[in-house]
């Protein structure tokens, strides 16, 4: 439709004037307050929450289209939209909401549970106060958090102390272990509420998967273009052109079915097939590009480091495996 290319050429041409154009910095310095200030200006911030919550009100099909083209130009940003939304999906009322809407303060929600699952540490909500560690949180050092103890979730919005720790994806955020010893924080839901969202995600997910897939193979093939090797420019040796259509045909049929089909089925398989593409072709690229691939100055491992990341976090198929089953065999199985 019409109003769905028009956004996403706004955000795409957003993407590349603003993001794209400090996308190195963000890797060494983290997103920069302004430039968040900047995307919660477009309206990126709060999308999918109705008017009269102050959000932009856009469904589904919309927000996939932010998340995609930021993520072509950094993935760290897109991640950064994503979990910003999903602490107002959970929260939309949250105090200093219109902090949040404008960009000036980070709130995020701990996802550690989901991806390190028996390894997470518990917390503890006892006496007025909710106590407690927790590792590996994604921008950690957020001015609130939203955790579970394993049965509700609540927004904890001061008696936090993060350490931040190196790590190698989505550097634009900070990755921390967190100590909770906070009397300041409030039920938001069920431990269930949380799930719900997450499982409702996965065509944002998909998203975000594809945009890093197409933004690392739209430099590819405009490297082998400009790259010779024996007087022919790389784009001309058949092993390296078919790894650029391949990989090319495998995005474009998986955003025409992620965005043609809004179904939980098709999300599932979406996010399935856009995380093993979003691998490939990162690795692709990066093997295209050859030893540059690994210079900061080329912004081409950013992309492999981030996919791994992405990965990692939104690793777990289980749920998704699920949905597939019941539609191809009539009931769940791989349950053993």
């Amino acid at each position: 439709m019409e109003e769905y290319e028009i956004l996403r050429n706004t955000v795409r041409e957003f993407s590349s004037k603003e993001i794209e154009a400090v996308s190195k910095d963000i890797e060494i310095n983290g997103i920069p307050r302004s430039l968040k200030e900047k995307i919660a200006a477009q309206g990126f911030l709060g999308a999918t929450l109705p008017a009269e919550k102050g959000g932009s009100g856009l469904d589904e099909k919309g927000y996939m289209i932010i998340l995609e083209e930021t993520a072509k130009a950094s993935p760290s940003v897109s991640m950064w939209i994503f979990l910003t939304n999903l602490y107002l999906k959970i929260h939309p009322d949250a105090n200093g909401k219109q902090d949040i809407l404008s960009g000036k303060i980070d709130v995020t929600v701990d996802l550690s549970p989901y991806y390190l699952r028996s390894k997470a540490q518990p917390l503890k909500v006892a006496g007025g106060k909710i106590s407690g560690k927790r590792a590996n949180v994604i921008n950690g050092t957020a001015s609130s958090i939203i955790v579970s103890d394993g049965s509700s979730i609540y927004a904890v919005g001061s008696g936090m102390h993060a350490v931040n720790k190196n790590h190698l994806g989505l550097r634009g955020m900070d990755l921390s272990d967190v100590d909770f010893d906070s009397s300041t924080y409030e039920k938001v839901g069920s431990e269930e509420k949380l799930r719900t969202e997450l499982k409702n995600s996965d065509g944002e997910i998909a998203a975000i998967f594809l945009g890093v897939a197409d933004g690392t193979m739209a430099k590819a093939a405009d490297y082998s273009k400009v790259r010779t090797a024996f007087d022919h420019p790389l784009k001309d040796y058949t092993p390296i052109f078919d790894e650029i259509v391949a990989a090319r045909t495998q995005i474009e049929l998986i955003r025409y079915y992620l965005y043609g089909n809004q179904g939980e089925y098709a999300k599932a398989l979406s996010k399935i097939k856009a995380k093993e593409i979003a691998l490939l072709a990162t690795r692709s690229s990066l093997q295209i590009h050859g030893g540059y691939g690994y210079i900061h100055d080329f912004g081409i491992e950013k992309y492999y480091r981030d996919a791994m990341a992405l990965a990692v976090y939104f690793g777990d198929d289980s749920w998704e495996n699920g949905i597939i089953s019941e539609v191809v065999i009539g009931e769940r199985g791989g349950i053993i």
